[in-house]
């Protein structure tokens, strides 16, 4: 994920201009996660709203400029766990209120394969690899957001991938 240090300074100062900037750098990264962790357009755009306002409101908060993005990552990381017990809490799942797969893959330009391969994955898991493979994120970086030493990190993300790989090759 990258973004400018210096608009972070600006927007800690309270610079609204700033923060707008910031929000534009990064916006399509935590769509994007939110998009693969929620397997809803829907809620992933109400997942990256509230993580927005979340992190404008928090932002004179933030120790180190340097880790905005491990720091608003880990706000969309809460928000999309609170929109899966949200969601698992107030609905029945039936037919009618499953998404359908073409959908989502459309949309996401993400094959069903995949998709059905990371719903076998836990939350945390299945973080660790969108993270590093969609956003770039270094496993100490990761790590710092779900309280895991890289090692932890490196070697969840080398069982999953191998677990992924195994679903896929059985799927083709």
């Amino acid at each position: 994920m990258k973004f400018s240090v210096d608009n972070v300074i600006l927007a800690k100062q309270g610079n609204k201009e700033a923060f707008a900037n910031l929000y534009e750098e990064v916006n399509k990264d935590l769509y994007r996660i939110a998009c693969y962790t929620l397997a809803n357009v829907e809620d992933a755009k109400d997942a990256v709203s509230e993580t927005a306002i979340a992190a404008f409101l928090g932002i004179k908060s933030l120790r180190d400029p340097e880790r905005f993005g491990t720091w608003i990552m880990k706000i969309l990381s809460n928000k999309c766990k609170s929109k899966i017990r949200e969601y698992a809490y107030n609905n029945t799942v039936t037919l009618e209120n499953i998404p359908e797969v073409e959908t989502i893959s459309r949309d996401l330009e993400l094959s069903v394969d995949l998709l059905s391969a990371l719903a076998t994955l836990d939350y945390e898991t299945k973080m660790i690899v969108l993270l590093t493979v969609f956003s770039g994120y270094k496993s100490s970086e990761i790590g710092h957001i779900f309280g895991l030493g890289g090692s932890t990190v490196r070697s969840r993300y080398r069982r999953a991938t191998k677990k992924l790989s195994k679903i896929l090759e059985g799927n083709s």
